[in-house]
């Protein structure tokens, strides 16, 4: 109160003289963030409000020059490339694949294993998983051959006291903060659960509300809030556009991802996102029913096309290279050909890594080149159980033919 009494007073402005009481003063001081006119004050106190209004509140400027002049951290990425400290929606049909994706990004981070081949922090998780069990997540977990590594790392739980986005729950959440200070990621699962719509407010407004009284997790704080959620049934073009809700929702957060599925049965879907702060991409993913988790294909966009052939070409090229010097013939798992064609790179002093999650498609891409250019014929091992890859240049060799590397 003294403070706000000094500066009232060094703009020569005396409340006692207005007929306004300090104490009166004091009193709205103590008050909720609420403005004055919109609590049951008294005609004294709102004329407080006022006087204090027009004689001490001002914007806080900057110029455009002091702005660009300010060395600025760069943005810490939790996932590289994808998710840095915010507040994101993960927005889907229903039983589209959502918990499996989201438990697959847990998992990584967690154990600080790449996610689709991008980067992550390890570091807790908490994973507030509101409409399933234990029973079923352990079936997931041992499904998905999580790393053990990260067991101690990622905190399950089913419910929370609040069950909504209220003070309840945002202190249940600070207070394993406060437990598990190492935590970088907390997915709820899902965001109807703690989001309920008042009739008696716009749907803008509550969506808004809803995502501001989430922020304090995030505030200050290192940490992504991971949101799943549902899209409409209704299509549209631009995946963004379906999540469901206001759009209020959409932009009160820092990002949305979209799963979209080709369709109800299809094992193939598009991984689409608008986030502030990184170009906006779509991949093409595909749920594998060996490991449940989804794949990364490769980047669905058409100014990309150019390059995936270049890198169809050049794929082809190292491996006319490679199996030529095996005699023309080779075989082996995706895991081993990748690391042979890294080792022939990295000889060679070319800066190309390969990855076995995604040399199956690259392959795929690149055999019309290998056969039509080079004579070099790509056999797949027909065996389920087996995931063998058999290479041999011209048509009469046959895989019997081929030597152990």
């Amino acid at each position: 109160m003294g403070k706000v009494k000094e500066m009232l007073l060094e703009r020569g402005v005396d409340l006692a003289k207005m007929g306004c009481k300090y104490e009166s003063f004091f009193d709205y001081e103590k008050t909720d963030d609420r403005l004055p006119w919109e609590t049951n004050k008294t005609p004294q106190e709102k004329t407080v409000a006022e006087v204090v209004a027009t004689n001490i509140l001002e914007l806080n400027t900057k110029t455009a020059k002091e702005i660009m002049e300010t060395n600025f951290d760069a943005p810490h990425f939790i996932v590289d490339n994808m998710f840095t400290s915010g507040i994101y929606l993960l927005a889907g049909a229903a039983k589209a694949g959502k918990s499996w994706l989201a438990l697959d990004i847990a998992a990584s981070v967690a154990s600080g294993e790449p996610f689709w081949e991008h980067k992550t922090t390890k570091s807790d998780v908490l994973y507030m998983s509101l409409e399933d069990t234990d029973p079923l997540l352990a079936g997931r977990l041992k499904q998905m051959q999580a790393n053990p590594k990260m067991i101690n790392n990622l905190h399950i739980t089913h419910n929370t006291r609040g069950m909504d986005a209220n003070a309840s729950m945002v202190q249940e959440i600070e207070n394993f903060l406060k437990k598990h200070p190492n935590t970088k990621l907390i997915i709820i699962d899902i965001l109807s659960k703690i989001r309920h719509h008042r009739y008696d407010i716009d749907i803008s407004v509550n969506d808004r509300k809803f995502v501001e009284n989430l922020r304090p997790i995030t505030n200050n704080r290192d940490i992504v809030l991971l949101l799943l959620h549902h899209t409409r049934k209704m299509h549209d073009d631009d995946p963004i556009n379906m999540v469901a809700g206001s759009m209020a929702l959409v932009g009160a957060v820092d990002g949305t991802y979209v799963l979209m599925k080709k369709s109800r049965k299809s094992k193939q879907a598009k991984f689409t996102t608008g986030v502030r702060h990184i170009r906006d991409f779509s991949y093409n993913i595909e749920f594998d029913e060996e490991s449940c988790k989804w794949q990364f294909l490769g980047v669905d966009n058409d100014e990309e096309d150019e390059e995936e052939n270049a890198k169809a070409s050049e794929l082809a090229y190292n491996l006319k290279e490679y199996i030529f010097s095996k005699n023309g013939v080779w075989q082996g798992t995706a895991t081993m050909l990748c690391a042979s064609l890294n080792d022939l790179a990295k000889r060679e002093k070319k800066d190309i890594k390969y990855f076995p999650t995604r040399i199956t498609r690259q392959l795929k891409a690149a055999q019309p080149i290998l056969l039509e250019e080079y004579g070099i014929v790509i056999r797949r091992d027909k065996d389920k159980n087996s995931r063998m890859l058999y290479f041999y240049k011209n048509k009469s060799t046959t895989g019997q033919q081929v030597q152990q590397k």
